[in-house]
């Protein structure tokens, strides 16, 4: 068997394992918002609606154009085509992500990371729900794609360019792919790119740099998109708890449950609900600490792990669009 076969094996065994594991979803009704989702995004013939106006006050038109496809198709059980949409694209999700790791790991650990992904339990509520969890599958899917072109040896100019269009796409479908000029930057710092130079090194700082800054003028270029289409910037109702501080320190004291979550992922429940913190709390002390011991983490792994700054430098740049202070 050739390593091409044994990487497409792997990644139809990744893909099979999280549609097995979602499958029995297609049984599920629609819950909370997916119903009047799908009945805001009309039908296919306004599509360009979606790239000009919100659907409930948020700006995801590929999400938007999903809905509006459901819709055309006229199903006879609306709920089983959406939730069957949905676990179709977290098997592709879940391949995409193996693609990205053999860059990264190697095929068989990759494979590893890729059955672990799809089976982590965080990822229930995403695949379970239409309405909230489509953006995030559309995004993952497309920034996995992504980062596993920019990963790809040898680079080429081709690879760059689909890279970018995938990023593009990802924005699209949830505002929070953002992040991934900043997962670029450290991807190419810590020598996981094509000729990127050893981390710490100046050269790898100017490449990692060069690298990133294509994805980031694309990232504000959607950002002025979308503020014209939403007609406010972030923050639409102020800070949360009324100041800057008390979004950090309520941010903060989430971080913990977030860890929990990442690592002991139960119990598990739809809704959180997260009292806003006003004063320093041992909680809020507690996820500074995290924050700060696991940056520190990383910048010690950069030479003789990398692989442990990269997957520091991701979360917590990851966390940064759902901490509320962007």
């Amino acid at each position: 068997m050739t390593s091409q076969t044994r990487r497409l094996l792997f990644a139809c065994i990744a893909a099979l394992a999280a549609a097995l594991l979602y499958a029995h979803t297609v049984h599920y009704d629609f819950t909370w918002d997916d119903t009047m989702l799908l009945q805001a995004a009309g039908g296919p013939g306004r599509w360009t609606r979606a790239f000009l106006e919100p659907v409930d006050r948020l700006y995801r038109p590929l999400r938007t154009l999903s809905f509006m496809a459901e819709n055309a198709a006229r199903a006879s059980d609306p709920a089983a085509l959406s939730h069957g949409v949905n676990v179709t694209l977290y098997a592709a999700a879940c391949a995409a992500f193996f693609w990205f790791c053999t860059a990264l790991l190697g095929a068989r650990w990759a494979a590893a990371a890729a059955l672990l992904f799809a089976a982590h339990p965080a990822h229930a509520e995403v695949v379970s729900s239409v309405g909230n969890g489509r953006a995030d599958l559309l995004a993952a899917l497309f920034v996995f794609c992504s980062l596993a072109l920019v990963a790809a040896r040898p680079r080429t100019g081709a690879r760059t360019g689909a890279a970018l269009l995938l990023f593009t796409l990802a924005l699209l479908s949830k505002e929070s792919a953002a992040v991934l000029p900043g997962i670029v930057f450290v991807l190419a710092f810590c020598g996981y790119s094509e000729n990127s130079a050893a981390a710490e090194t100046p050269s790898a700082l100017r490449r990692a740099v060069l690298l990133a800054l294509p994805f980031a003028a694309i990232a504000a270029v959607y950002a002025a998109l979308r503020f014209l289409a939403l007609d406010t910037g972030a923050q639409i109702h102020g800070w949360h708890g009324g100041s800057f501080g008390a979004t950090v320190l309520t941010s903060l004291g989430v971080v913990p449950a977030y860890a929990a979550q990442l690592f002991v992922p139960v119990p598990q429940c739809p809704i959180y609900d997260v009292s806003i913190v006003r004063d320093l709390s041992a909680r809020a002390a507690f996820g500074a600490a995290l924050v700060l011991g696991s940056a520190c983490a990383g910048l010690l792994c950069l030479k003789r792990r990398p692989i442990i700054s990269l997957c520091v430098f991701w979360i917590l740049i990851s966390w940064l669009p759902v901490s509320n202070l962007l």
